[in-house]
């Protein structure tokens, strides 16, 4: 920085040359100036690196630092200043210049500078160092056995500077080298070992010092105090054993007892004085405190002692009242007596037994414990008993009871009738045990109440109503305490009225169901047998059944209205007639048979006779006449004009029915009247008798 500034310098006076030359009003060529100096001043102060103290006589030479020319020297006075001023041409003037310092006892130095006319350096010297031993044993005065580990310092006289510092190994020796400047008239040494009192002697300095020193046992005469408390109620505690030792289980220092202020004090001596002690305190129902505190004449170590914890269990089993049986997930809770703090608590396992360990402090221990077990649907129960580590209590736990009611109505679904006297029962759906019945009033309201025990209540009921002459129904419903449960019951007797027309008569037989006297149990099977008189046969039912076979059975599902119509054979046909009129004659006649019967009918002959019993036509042509249908013969002859009164004819056929042969005789005739001349001769079992035109 120095040489840029005087390079600056350097070229603002040649500018400045430069414009004064500019500036020349003659034009000429100028004259040649003298060369210009320039005045230069270095000033500094010089003092000790190693105390700062300032140093008089030092020689100081500036010097050219491109050539080493000298340009000035100067001397430093007693406040360690110098001052060397010179002045040298601007041209000639270097960058930079070297200072050369030297003096008695100090290292020689150089420092180097930029080149400026006012230089302030300040300097530094070392002192020149002179290598020195120093050496000997230490022991101890008393026994003469050497120390080991002790510290042995050696410094300049009245607290100065340490010269050097060594430890002494197993044979208490020392030996140590070290430099010193500015060497000293005399050495202080001085020894220093745990357990004993330090020792120091003054040599003369040497380059070889040699210094024994014995160490004298060290003792001290110190005192322990403090307090003893409770920690969870901060009072005192007394008697208590406060005892103080090395550390590590070393050598007891010193023991006392508390007072009943809870306060100890012990005084004692101790040689080999150890950097730390440790004091611990004790006391019955208590856990044991410790410190580990810097040795001192005055130690003071407080304590707050924890109570000591007291490890107690509880076990037992917890049962039924009533059989015996183990209970799961009851809780199990010990507390002090009268509703005091909680001590424990407890689930226990499927086979009903708990164990449970928990801890009191033994300054608060109780007297007694009161544990209770209690579950869900049994009756809660607890028990007082002398405190104990170990407490063993079983429970005999009563089950709870559950009050429920059941309520509704039952009506006829048909017609929303109540039904007075329906019986109305309550049964557990898992066992089907019974658990209430009653019975419906007139307005067909129940209400039944009944208790179960809790811990054997069911999830669920099934509700069932039954009333004669209906159908019994049944409802599942939740368990609760109060249950609503309305039936309509589907009748399910009926009656069976059957009747005959005809000669004959009807037998019933149940197949399956119930009768009574309030008629078939809905979904009864009945046989019914027509048993027809003589000849008659039984030819099908009219009403609720359609059946045709005989005996039938049939499934009684309603109230059931039925005729079995009953007649001979020759019943079962009827004759139908057709007359086709032409003019005033009746010139063809058709005659058929419809079959009424439960079977077919073979039409094995007809004959038609006059009212001579002269036979008009005869054939044996078979005729198969199914059940429902017809069929016959038509007949071309001539009666002549009409007669005021219809003329007598004659019908005969022969049929078989069911492998049997039969006549069947109808007379047609004697059914004349001026206003109806073709009316229905019921006698003769005529269904239609008609004119064509």
């Amino acid at each position: 920085m120095q040489s840029s500034t005087s390079r600056v310098w350097f070229v603002l006076a040649l500018f400045s040359l430069s414009v004064l030359v500019s500036c020349d009003s003659g034009g000429g060529t100028p004259e040649p100036d003298e060369p210009s100096e320039v005045s230069v001043e270095v000033t500094g102060t010089v003092t000790s690196a190693e105390n700062d103290e300032p140093i008089g006589g030092v020689s100081v030479e500036v010097l050219r630092a491109d050539n080493g020319n000298t340009l000035a020297s100067a001397t430093t006075d007693t406040t360690g200043s110098y001052e060397a001023t010179f002045t040298i041409e601007e041209p000639s003037a270097p960058d930079q210049i070297r200072l050369e310092l030297s003096a008695e006892g100090f290292v020689d130095e150089e420092v180097s500078t930029g080149f400026q006319p006012s230089v302030t350096e300040d300097v530094t010297l070392e002192a020149m160092s002179v290598e020195a031993t120093a050496s000997g044993t230490v022991t101890d005065t008393d026994t003469g056995d050497p120390i080991e580990g002790a510290s042995v310092t050696g410094t300049r006289p009245d607290g100065g500077e340490q010269l050097f510092e060594a430890t002494t190994s197993s044979d208490g020796t020392y030996d140590v080298t070290f430099e010193v400047a500015d060497e000293p008239d005399e050495v202080a040494i001085q020894a220093d070992a745990q357990g004993f009192e330090a020792a120091d002697t003054t040599v003369s300095f040497s380059e070889q010092i040699s210094a024994d020193l014995g160490l004298q046992v060290a003792t001290t005469q110190a005192t322990a105090s403090g307090t003893v408390t409770n920690e969870d109620t901060g009072d005192p505690i007394e008697g208590a054993t406060v005892t103080g030792t090395r550390p590590d289980g070393g050598d007891q220092l010193f023991q006392a007892t508390t007072s009943s202020d809870g306060t100890y004090e012990a005084s004692f001596e101790v040689a080999d004085e150890p950097s730390e002690a440790t004091v611990q305190a004790e006391a019955e129902d208590f856990e044991s405190g410790e410190q580990t505190l810097s040795f001192g004449e005055q130690i003071t170590a407080d304590f707050s002692l924890q109570p000591a914890a007291i490890e107690a269990t509880a076990s037992g089993t917890v049962s039924r009242s009533d059989n015996g049986d183990p209970i799961e997930g009851v809780r199990i809770i010990g507390t002090r007596p009268n509703g005091g703090e909680e001590l424990f608590e407890t689930i226990n396992s499927s086979d009903g037994s708990y164990e449970v360990a928990y801890s009191v402090k033994a300054t608060d221990k109780p007297s007694e414990v009161t544990l209770s077990a209690s579950a869900e649907n049994f009756e809660f129960k607890e028990q007082t008993v002398s405190f104990s580590q170990q407490i063993t209590t079983d429970f005999s736990l009563q089950p709870a009871t559950t009050e429920v009611t059941v309520s509704g109505t039952v009506s006829d679904s048909s017609s929303s009738d109540p039904i007075e006297g329906a019986t109305i029962t309550g049964t557990r759906v898992d066992d089907r045990d019974q658990l209430f019945e009653t019975s419906a009033a007139s307005s067909g309201e129940y209400e039944s109440s009944f208790t179960v025990d809790a811990p054997s209540a069911p999830n669920e009921l099934r509700v069932e109503a039954n009333a004669d002459s209906f159908r019994a129904e049944e409802a599942t419903v939740g368990f609760a305490s109060s249950v609503s449960q309305d039936f309509e019951l589907v009748k399910n007797r009926f009656s069976l009225d059957l009747s005959v027309d005809g000669d004959g008569s009807i037998e019933t037989n149940l197949v399956s169901g119930d009768l009574s006297e309030n008629g078939y149990l809905l979904g009864s099977e009945v046989e019914i047998e027509v048993l027809p008189n003589g000849e008659n046969i039984f030819f099908g039912w009219s009403g609720d059944i359609d059946k045709s076979e005989n005996p039938a059975t049939i499934e009684i599902t309603e109230n059931t209205s039925a005729t079995a119509e009953v007649g001979t054979p020759q019943d079962g046909l009827s004759l139908g007639i057709g007359l086709v009129q032409i003019g005033s004659t009746i010139d063809e006649a058709s005659f058929s048979l419809s079959n009424d019967l439960p079977e077919k009918v073979i039409v094995t002959g007809f004959t038609l006779l006059d009212q001579n019993d002269t036979e008009v036509i005869n054939t044996s042509d078979n005729l198969t006449i199914d059940p429902g249908d017809s069929s016959g013969f038509s007949v071309s002859f001539g009666i002549g004009p009409t007669p005021e009164e219809f003329e007598q004819y004659q019908t005969i056929w022969e049929f078989e029915f069911r492998g049997s042969t039969f006549e069947k005789e109808v007379v047609v005739g004697d059914v004349y009247s001026p206003s109806d001349p073709f009316s229905l001769d019921k006698s003769a079992n005529m269904i239609e008798l008609r004119v064509e035109e």
